[in-house]
């Protein structure tokens, strides 16, 4: 059986306070180059995934990546999730003011 992985819902701007550490970061892609995927963040930073191998990802496709990020703007990706195809219409701005609540009012989520 698998355990849950505990992570920070992050995005790209706030993955500079995360190196090393489990993040979950919501991503589209713009290009697939070998084993990295070129992707830009919800908060519009220019994100690098690195990949074990080729994952097939469509441009304008989104993906949520989870992984450790290695610097403020690459992410080693332990599992990747499409969210089907380039048609989706993702609400960013709400994604963002959600993950910098989570990340600036820890306790209130964490203690419930």
């Amino acid at each position: 059986m698998d355990t849950f992985m505990e992570r920070a819902w992050v995005n790209g701007g706030l993955m500079k306070n995360f190196i090393g550490q489990n993040v979950s970061v919501l991503l589209c892609v713009n290009e697939e180059i070998g084993p990295n995927l070129i992707t830009t963040s919800t908060d519009d930073q220019s994100i690098t995934v690195k990949v074990s191998e080729v994952v097939g990802a469509k441009e304008g496709e989104w993906i949520e990546v989870h992984g450790k990020p290695l610097n403020s703007n690459t992410i080693h990706c332990k599992e990747i999730m499409s969210f089907g195809g380039e048609d989706v219409d993702l609400d960013k701005e709400s994604y963002d003011m959600l993950v910098n609540y989570m990340n600036n009012c820890r306790e209130i989520y964490t203690r419930g």
